[in-house]
């Protein structure tokens, strides 16, 4: 490919980078793989994403940031959204600094309206007991933080 035509190749790579980037905030990993999948070679994909971050149309810190809150206001726990982040291309120190950040407070608060949504009677019996446990740790809560929700949530009965 001589560099004109590699230059072709960028520009179109970028613009559909672009379109991407308008909708909501990509990690390296997902533009990488989106334009990939649009038969784009390495070589243009790299291009394209340094001139992105050059840019700063794609910060990995800020789409850290941004999937960290939407996850936490879906109520879901630390694990399931470093699972997800590890998924997407996000790892080490960015991951851990960015859970970091949010208050064990909301944590406990989204495990509690969680608990309340499941929840229509105390005295719990042992299996709804069970089942609701499982089902937070589904969503990624860690089972000393569904303990203490859990007797939180069930001292407001008493």
């Amino acid at each position: 490919m001589n560099t004109d035509e590699h230059k072709e190749q960028v520009r179109l790579a970028y613009h559909s980078a672009i379109k991407f980037l308008s909708t909501r905030e990509h990690s390296k990993k997902e533009i990488f793989n989106k334009l990939y999948s649009r038969k784009y070679s390495d070589d243009i994909i790299n291009d394209v994403i340094e001139q992105l971050v050059q840019q700063n149309y794609l910060d990995e810190t800020r789409y850290t940031e941004m999937y960290c809150r939407s996850r936490i206001n879906r109520r879901y726990g630390k694990k399931k959204i470093a699972f997800e982040l590890a998924q997407k291309g996000i790892k080490g120190s960015m991951l851990q600094h960015a859970l970091k950040d949010v208050d064990e407070r909301v944590w406990l608060d989204a495990i509690k309206k969680q608990i309340s949504k499941k929840v229509t009677k105390v005295p719990v019996l042992f299996p709804d007991k069970i089942k609701l446990f499982r089902s937070l740790a589904t969503r990624g809560f860690e089972s000393q933080e569904i303990q203490t929700a859990f007797e939180e949530f069930i001292e407001t009965f008493t």
